[in-house]
């Protein structure tokens, strides 16, 4: 995202939470690549439930998920990973495929980011 967010012509603000600083360890391609902005991504696959989240929210929906699956429910994670512009379609066929969906964000008194994935 910040390769993508220094290449973009257009004015960024890239956010990461600190709470993530070595608490996540993936491994990194060896070549140079860079993430859409504005397109979601699926970290796990699901049909009962679908969980739209970004950021932190995204590894603690992982985390339920795979409770969740010790019980036969089926979970699926979208990391929204940017939060304008947004990836309405990815919302729109996860919850079509699940016919549920619960969005996961820290939240704010009034008018957090949550509010806007469920009004489109």
């Amino acid at each position: 995202m910040i390769a993508a967010a220094i290449r973009d012509d257009n004015p960024v603000l890239y956010f990461e939470h600190k709470f993530l600083y070595r608490r996540i360890k993936e491994d990194v391609p060896d070549d140079a690549f860079t993430v859409p902005i504005g397109a979601a991504d699926i970290k796990r696959e699901g049909s009962d439930l679908s969980v739209i989240a970004y950021s932190v929210a995204v590894h603690l929906a992982l985390e339920a998920a795979d409770k969740l699956a010790g019980e036969g429910i089926s979970v699926e994670v979208v990391d929204m990973r940017s939060l304008y512009p947004y990836d309405k379609e990815a919302i729109a066929r996860t919850v079509q495929k699940t016919g549920r969906a619960l969005i996961a964000h820290e939240d704010w008194l009034t008018a957090g980011v949550g509010a806007e994935f469920v009004r489109f």
